[in-house]
């Protein structure tokens, strides 16, 4: 689950493409390194393909909140600093 703190960095800081860039590269990672056979990206158990989806698109759904939680906030900021100004 490491990877998806790495997915929610890039959204936030990042945007949208790089989350799922990140995803990828977390995706394969986690085959390359766990997934027996290890350092090659060979796959002899088809359950792992399933594995791989659903880490896949875990981490889309969160980069997608994370890159909307961030949007939510920038236009909180431009609403808090409008009102601001209309007081003063």
């Amino acid at each position: 689950m490491l990877y998806l703190v790495a997915v929610v960095i890039a959204a936030v800081y990042f945007g949208r493409g790089p989350a799922i860039l990140a995803s990828v590269l977390a995706v394969l990672a986690f085959d390359f390194f766990f997934v027996p056979p290890r350092l090659t990206f060979v796959v002899f158990d088809t359950e792992y393909i399933l594995t791989f989806i659903g880490l896949f698109l875990v981490s889309l759904v969160i980069s997608t909140l994370a890159v909307q939680a961030r949007e939510q906030t920038m236009v909180a900021r431009h609403r808090e600093t409008e009102t601001a100004e209309l007081y003063a």
